[in-house]
């Protein structure tokens, strides 16, 4: 099966659209977690019982308060709360993290391996939420522009669902980080060589990427 084979349908992926609801009862036990954390997580709720974020209110965000993007990213990507501990090991590390995004905002990620070492020093702060953070920020990657890659999008490429990511299908569940700019340069060639777009093409793997099946052919005799 080829992603070519889905184009208009990827060209048509509704991204400015897609959008999240977090409610605040999932989110109000981290108000006591750090003073700052505390007052973006009231100040993104102001009172309210749930708010809704797309992703063009992440690209808009950053470039008015850093630190709300942050938690209004989080928010997006795990509306009914973060695994564990994860939310607690950024609240300790916020500072930290805001340095780090800044840095790449500014200068770009020209060696990403020497980047992601840095990342170890923020418990609870895996690939999947990093990246969402240079997704929205616009940051270049060793050349390339930021995507999302999270587990199921890591499950798409490992079943080798597309022929054209062949390439990635032995990428690893456990450190992804060591491939990502392999994926960034994968996705690109493809959307630089079809005319399309690569955020259509992250969307498109995360929402059908696992739900898709090339449909067996059928004989003659059978259908008789």
């Amino acid at each position: 099966m080829n992603l070519t084979d889905f184009k208009d349908l990827i060209k048509a992926m509704p991204v400015d659209y897609q959008a999240f609801d977090a409610k605040w009862e999932n989110w109000k036990k981290f108000t006591d977690t750090n003073d700052q954390v505390s007052s973006i997580l009231k100040k993104v709720f102001a009172g309210e019982p749930e708010v809704r974020i797309s992703r063009p209110d992440l690209k808009v965000e950053w470039k008015s308060d850093l630190g709300v993007f942050i938690i209004k990213t989080i928010l997006w990507g795990y509306s009914s709360g973060m695994r564990g501990n994860n939310f607690e090991g950024i609240s300790n590390n916020f500072d930290s993290l805001k340095g780090l995004l800044e840095n790449a905002i500014n200068d770009g990620i020209s060696d990403w391996s020497a980047h992601c070492k840095k990342l170890d020093d923020i418990k609870g702060l895996g690939l999947s939420t990093y990246t969402k953070f240079l997704q929205f920020l616009g940051v270049k990657v060793e050349g390339k522009y930021a995507l999302i890659l999270d587990n199921r999008i890591v499950t798409v490429l490992r079943r080798s669902v597309f022929a054209e990511l062949a390439p990635l299908k032995n990428i690893s569940d456990n450190n992804p980080s060591r491939r990502y700019p392999e994926y960034l340069d994968c996705i690109h060639t493809i959307a630089e060589q079809n005319d399309l777009n690569v955020e259509q093409i992250e969307f498109f793997l995360f929402a059908f990427g696992l739900d898709l099946k090339e449909p067996a052919l059928v004989s003659n005799n059978a259908r008789a």
